[in-house]
């Protein structure tokens, strides 16, 4: 039997050989006279890069994921996209943050000059803002300009729909409007509570 398989035997070495030399890496060039010693150290470096894109395949898809929770890096196939296109978020990411950094590093140093020059008219304007909106870093003032702005218009919208629902002239002041809508509350309280106190004494019917 053993004599039979020999051919089949060579036949499968020889086949084995031809494709590791047609497709094997320069360092794993064949060598007529050691054939099995050329082959099988291309072999161990095939299973070892199949391994390596495995856990290569996981880590790029694991990126993406990451990048996908990105707003503004966001992709919605993972399938299709390529290399560039990571390389490219990245990159995008990495400015992003240097960007920041030197920002908040501007930030740092404007707010050293601030605390070393306190009688400065400008300086004394920040810090009496910080100090009024209990803002304790430099970098939130803009912030909470922002958010004063937005507050005052909307509160500003809010008294002029207010003050000629509850009958004040259009220059009422807010306090003014407080006092009315709570004397009008009160009204609506007590006159509900009279309506019911009212239903209760009145005989039910049969």
């Amino acid at each position: 039997w053993v004599i039979q398989a020999m051919p089949r035997l060579e036949k499968f070495v020889k086949d084995v050989a031809s494709f590791v030399a047609v497709n094997g890496d320069s360092e794993a060039s064949l060598i007529e006279s050691d054939v099995i010693h050329s082959v099988l150290p291309q072999i161990k470096r095939w299973s070892s890069d199949a391994r390596f894109a495995a856990l290569f395949k996981k880590f790029r898809n694991e990126i993406i994921s990451e990048l996908g929770k990105s707003s503004s890096t966001g992709f919605s196939v993972m399938d299709a996209v390529t290399d560039e296109q990571i390389i490219k978020r990245v990159n995008s990411l990495v400015r992003l943050e240097i960007s920041l950094l030197g920002q908040r590093e501007a930030f740092s140093t404007a707010e050293e000059q601030i605390h070393a020059n306190p009688d400065v008219v400008v300086n004394q304007i920040i810090m009496h803002f910080q100090q009024l909106f209990n803002v304790n870093h430099l970098e939130g003032v803009l912030p909470k300009l922002n958010e004063v702005y937005v507050f005052t218009n909307e509160m500003k919208n809010f008294l002029q729909i207010l003050r000629p629902t509850l009958g004040l002239p259009g220059n009422a002041s807010t306090h003014a409007c407080l006092s009315s809508l709570e004397e009008q509350l009160r009204d609506k309280t007590a006159r509900e509570v009279l309506t019911q106190s009212k239903n209760n004494k009145e005989p039910g019917w049969e």
